[in-house]
């Protein structure tokens, strides 16, 4: 199962990745924001994606609304 980690904390990003390690989910990907996370999702399209609500230039709603066009399921 594919992993994209998006929130605009590092220590976040980090602490996140740490937490799922042990669940054996490939890291396809991390970013600071939704217009990173939405390269990175077109690329990858994982299957899980941690958001933050809060961040700069796209926020983690408006993220989700454009990752479920791409990909509803």
């Amino acid at each position: 199962m594919k992993l994209l980690i998006v929130d605009d904390s590092n220590i976040m990003r980090r602490a996140i990745e740490k937490y799922l390690s042990p669940f054996k989910l490939q890291l396809v990907g991390t970013a600071g924001d939704g217009e990173a996370a939405l390269t990175l999702f077109r690329q990858h399209l994982p299957d899980l994606v941690t958001l933050d609500i809060t961040m700069p230039r796209m926020d983690g709603l408006a993220c989700l609304d454009a990752i479920l066009k791409i990909k509803p399921d």
